[in-house]
């Protein structure tokens, strides 16, 4: 059932592979970049969601033994089920990888074009502003920053393996598998990586390298 699925991903992978051996090396190609990563927060994934769903559940029914219940149930998962939830997951992490390797090689076909017309536009949907010259009295303290940092740097990331993890194993979500990678998938490629192609843009941090513009977002730099 997860046929469809693979095609894709395979399609993705090797057009990333076929990439790198035309504009740059194969040795560029790093299918495998974020295993390490996506393996810890799998591990995570899993402790969270039995510290915050499944063993205070087995306590609700007041289990005599909610931990070894709780543990019990993972252990439930038909071997079917748990093969292709794995296999789709080791799919989705060497998908990441391949994202990664292509969008990091993007400049070598296709240099940065759109920095200036995006600020542009930015500065007439504020009416005549740069946006972070008025976010920044709202998100100028270190506190609220480093929420935000928190939210990208952990949660974020803790979620790109969390929820396909749990979209590929429990057995509620089954109606929703296919749609949920298949939509997660697309939204990568389609989105991430041709849009993102004909878009080039290096965004505010490195705007004075690829325009000479030093100055416009030297502010924004510097907080």
């Amino acid at each position: 059932k997860d046929g469809a699925l693979y095609l894709i991903a395979s399609i993705y992978i090797i057009t990333v592979a076929l990439f790198c051996v035309t504009f740059a090396d194969i040795g560029s190609f790093s299918p495998g970049l974020y295993l390490p990563i996506w393996l810890a927060f799998f591990i995570k994934g899993i402790l969270l969601y039995l510290l915050l769903w499944a063993i205070p559940r087995q306590i609700h029914r007041r289990s005599s033994r909610p931990f070894s219940d709780a543990v019990r149930g993972l252990r439930d998962i038909p071997r079917p089920r748990l093969i292709s939830g794995l296999l789709l997951l080791m799919t989705d992490a060497v998908f990441y990888g391949c994202f990664t390797t292509l969008k990091t090689h993007f400049p070598i076909v296709r240099p940065f074009l759109y920095d200036v017309a995006f600020a542009d536009m930015d500065r007439v949907l504020f009416l005549g502003h740069d946006p972070y010259l008025l976010l920044k009295p709202l998100l100028a303290h270190r506190w609220i920053t480093a929420i935000i940092e928190f939210l990208y740097g952990y949660i974020w990331m803790a979620l790109l393996c969390v929820m396909p993890a749990l979209f590929a194993f429990h057995p509620r979500l089954v109606q929703l598998r296919q749609r949920f990678f298949l939509s997660f998938f697309l939204a990568w490629i389609i989105a991430g990586s041709v849009i993102a192609l004909f878009g080039m843009s290096a965004g505010p941090a490195f705007y004075g390298a690829v325009t000479g513009d030093a100055q416009r977002y030297a502010a924004q730099l510097a907080f």
